[in-house]
């Protein structure tokens, strides 16, 4: 058995070879060297997915597959098919002992009628390190012996961080929990060639990746400068008839700050045009478990603000409406305040369609109405789902300054992620604009 099994050049049964596979295989070399100047023997394998994608593996060029890492010289010992440990995810699930993760689990299953990608990862890790036992594994290519391995590192692009941290979190639910110890993940920056469509969101993992976890430093930062500001331009509780979220995504917090601030028999309405962010909104109105993720946020909100906020989550399900709408076709003067938070900058790439939603945006607010946006400083893209690339405008601060330079009582702050691990590779921190429609 080897120290180490590398995983790596990891491939859908849809995906042809791509600079994916090829940053993939580099991370593998420099990880290689350094491994074996340390004495460690390793093995490669490959994974390759013919559970997600609808095309099957005997329509996947896997001859051509393994040319291309011939050529790369980083042949692997063994392949392995996805449907392979389907088998495995049962056992896994099966050796959960917190009840509340096997049954989100099994809701998952049963909702939509496949298995997590976390529950893959878990038990295919588990299976590596003999928590099934060294098990003879129908494998396409190599030796299946190859499969074991004292410890695991695996290599991927970053879009894979949310369901291999949920991995982790299923192992640490079961007997086996000390084998976290023994896996590592290496994560490399990748940007998908082609933009996903908006109804391929994945707002469970945009989600849990930006919010389940907990509040992020530059969120309570957000939420800090917006509760003082509305304080100091004297912003009355119950003051505001309709109000707009526009390009809410499956964001919940700014509707949650705006609340206290829209009278009883007001709305919020929470605009969008992405089919599972809509269908993620109205299941946090009907009441359903989503909304467990926005507890932490209503703490700390009611820790900031203080009693208006209490029960807060509640109040937006009673007066938020979700509705389909582009940002590009706002109606004119309709809103007493306006709430955008990286929407403007988060579904283009083009800078003039960027300005033309500014506009927009301003025009939605009345005379004297408010207008809180926050914007993603230095983006040049993000992901929502492991397979997935949408686009993002590169800001500057003075970006910002110019484009809303006709508000009144205009701030700009840049909020910075500090020394914490920032949101998106490559950005530079959030800016929340705040101001008055002249």
């Amino acid at each position: 058995m080897n120290n180490y099994g590398i995983e790596y050049a990891h491939i859908y049964t849809d995906q042809s070879f791509s600079n994916e596979q090829v940053k993939g295989i580099n991370e593998l070399k420099n990880l290689e060297r350094r491994l074996q100047k340390k004495g460690f023997s390793t093995s490669r394998l490959v994974l390759v997915d013919d559970h997600s994608p609808t095309i099957s593996f005997d329509r996947f060029n896997f001859n051509s597959f393994l040319r291309h890492l011939k050529t790369s010289n980083t042949l692997p010992d063994v392949v392995v098919m996805e449907s392979e440990i389907a088998k495995y995810c049962e056992s896994t699930l099966n050796l959960i002992n917190d009840n509340r993760l096997k049954w989100q689990l099994e809701r998952y299953i049963e909702s939509r009628k496949k298995i997590p990608c976390s529950l893959f990862i878990a038990a295919w890790y588990l299976l590596r390190l003999g928590a099934f036992g060294q098990e003879n594994v129908n494998v396409v290519y190599g030796n299946s012996e190859k499969i074991f391995s004292s410890k695991i590192i695996t290599i991927l692009p970053d879009s894979f961080q949310t369901p291999e941290s949920n991995a982790s979190e299923i192992i640490n639910a079961t007997k086996f929990k000390s084998l976290n110890n023994r896996i590592e993940r290496i994560f490399f920056y990748y940007i998908r060639p082609k933009y996903s469509s908006w109804d391929e969101f994945d707002p469970y993992e945009y989600v849990e990746r930006n919010y389940g976890k907990n509040v992020l430093t530059e969120d309570k930062k957000i939420i800090e400068l917006v509760i003082r500001k509305l304080k100091e331009l004297k912003i009355a509780k119950q003051s505001f008839q309709v109000v707009a979220d526009v390009g809410a995504g499956p964001n919940l917090y700014p509707s949650m700050l705006i609340c206290p601030f829209v009278k009883d028999g007001g709305i919020i309405e929470l605009l969008d045009i992405s089919k599972p962010n809509l269908k993620y909104l109205n299941n946090i109105m009907n009441n359903s478990e989503e909304k467990d993720n926005w507890i932490k946020f209503e703490t700390f909100l009611r820790n900031k603000g203080g009693s208006m906020y209490q029960d807060i989550l509640d109040r937006v399900i009673k007066l938020a409406r979700v509705r389909k709408q582009n940002i590009d076709n706002l109606p004119k003067d309709k809103y007493d305040a306006v709430m955008c938070f990286f929407a403007t900058e988060g579904i283009y790439f083009e800078r003039q369609k960027f300005a033309n939603a500014i506009r927009t945006l301003i025009s939605s607010v009345k005379k004297g109405g408010l207008l809180i946006t926050a914007h993603m400083i230095g983006s040049k893209g993000y992901y929502a789902g492991e397979r997935t690339n949408f686009p993002s405008v590169n800001l500057t601060v003075s970006d910002l300054e110019t484009k809303f330079a006709g508000l009144e009582e205009l701030t700009v702050n840049l909020v910075s992620h500090d020394d914490q691990k920032p949101v998106r590779l490559g950005y530079h921190g959030m800016a929340l604009v705040i101001g008055k429609k002249s």
